[in-house]
This record gives C-alpha cells, sequence and structure tokens, in this order.
C-alpha cells in the first residue's frame, strides 16, 4: 500500500553499525535539487554532487553509531556546511545518499541501495 510521508515523518536508514535520521523533503528543498544543473559542451546533466550535499543538509536530522561526534545546525535547523563536509567522510555516506536519492520523489516499496535498511518512524499528531 501508498505512504504519503508527513513533515513530522521521519526514515531511518542503517547502514552497517551507522543510522541516519531524515525529515522528509519540502516541495522547495525538491525543487531547489531539481535545479542543480550543470552544462558541458552545450549538454545540461545533473550535478549529482550537488544534489546530495543539498539532500545531506536538509534531511539529516540525527546520526547514531559514530563516536564522539555531534551534527552541528544552522539557525533553520539544516545541518551546517562544516558538518555536511565531515559526514561525506564516512564510508557510510554513500550508500546513505544513494538511498536517499530513492526517495527524493517517494517512498520506494524496496530500497535498490544494497546494504541499507529502510523505515519510516511516524510521528503521531496530539489527539491520535
Amino acid at each position: 500500500m501508498a505512504k504519503i510521508l508527513k513533515r513530522t515523518d521521519r526514515i531511518k536508514f542503517k547502514v552497517g553499525e551507522v543510522t541516519f535520521t531524515l525529515a522528509p523533503f519540502t516541495y522547495e528543498q525538491k525543487m531547489e535539487m531539481s535545479e542543480c544543473i550543470t552544462t558541458k559542451a552545450g549538454v545540461n546533466r545533473v550535478d549529482m554532487f550537488k544534489t546530495q550535499t543539498l539532500m545531506l543538509k536538509y534531511g539529516v536530522k540525527d546520526i547514531d553509531g559514530v563516536e564522539d561526534y555531534e551534527l552541528e545546525f544552522d539557525s533553520s535547523g539544516n545541518l551546517t556546511d562544516e558538518c555536511i563536509s565531515e559526514l561525506l567522510y564516512l564510508d557510510q555516506s554513500i550508500p546513505m545518499l544513494s538511498a536517499c536519492y530513492e526517495i527524493h520523489n517517494g517512498l520506494p516499496d524496496k530500497l535498490l541501495t544494497e546494504g541499507v535498511e529502510l523505515e519510516v518512524v511516524s510521528k503521531k499528531q496530539k489527539g491520535n
């Protein structure tokens, strides 16, 4: 059955011993990601690295399984550029980013990225 992610839901990607907790993207964030285009030799191409760093910036809200590390957020609740740079050094960030790209336009029944476990945690609304 199809599932619509609410902004209060959280998506957990487990890669080995590391768990990344992400918030669903807003449509404005998706629009910004879709505009990550470069032109080379007159051909427009998706700038995957820029798209993926925006996914980190806007999506990641928590990380577990990394020793002596705390995420840093800006005043808008997004990861800082320095924190993004540091997370890119994790071996687990590569499969996590691939899985993150898979959910960019919806929640698939099964992830194609090997070695990544997916869990959606729904936050109950008051009164429910």
